[in-house]
């Protein structure tokens, strides 16, 4: 079962209707341009975009941008609040540097009617702090060991499960999620599955 699929799945589940099931976010290491994968993604998906070392990241944003806008793709800028206002992004998502304390202008995003806002988070004590502090959701990670990190410590489905299912705030999954990891989402509180390599590599 492609990753698609199994997102679609948690959506009905457990997510939230206005937040996508399915999130790819951008890594220049790994697509340094990525507007062809992303002009295949499914409908409703999400794109994260970061590419934050890149010269010409503004043009290849305002490219993403209008890509998701043509195929109805949610828009997210990462870390970066005068990009996502000058392209009028769908969302705001905040490493989790930034998560734990937004400044004012990172929190006058939740301001803006129908913008959305997302965190990323490491460990339980990171999810604890941006519990309430107005976000959408989370992107918790990482689930499972994964390529760029391997050998490095990961939550599991039970420990991601003990993590989300104790607070309020929505959390998809992120990190070694591929056709044989993913289906053990199915009986966590998952909203969606978050990835880059496992979502080029598994989505279709």
């Amino acid at each position: 079962m492609s990753l698609t699929n199994i997102a679609k799945i948690l959506k009905l589940q457990n997510g939230r209707q206005h937040l996508p099931h399915l999130i790819y976010l951008t890594d220049e290491s790994h697509l340094i341009d990525p507007t062809a994968f992303i002009s295949r993604l499914p409908r409703k998906a999400g794109i994260i975009f970061r590419h934050y070392g890149l010269p010409n990241r503004f043009h290849l944003a305002q490219k993403i941008k209008q890509i998701c806008k043509n195929r109805d793709l949610t828009f997210i800028v990462s870390g970066d609040i005068k990009l996502a206002r000058t392209l009028n992004a769908d969302g705001l998502h905040l490493p989790e540097y930034l998560a734990v304390k937004p400044n004012f202008r990172f929190r006058a995003w939740k301001n803006r009617p129908n913008k959305i806002l997302t965190a990323a988070a490491h460990s339980r004590q990171a999810i604890m702090k941006i519990n309430n502090l107005g976000f959408d959701a989370s992107l918790v990670s990482p689930v499972f060991e994964t390529k760029s990190h391997q050998g490095a410590k990961y939550l599991g489905t039970i420990g991601f499960q003990s993590i989300v299912s104790r607070q309020a705030l929505p959390a998809f999954a992120l990190g070694g999620l591929n056709n044989e990891t993913a289906p053990f989402l199915k009986n966590t509180n998952a909203i969606g599955i978050a990835g880059i390599r496992g979502i080029v590599n598994y989505s279709f």
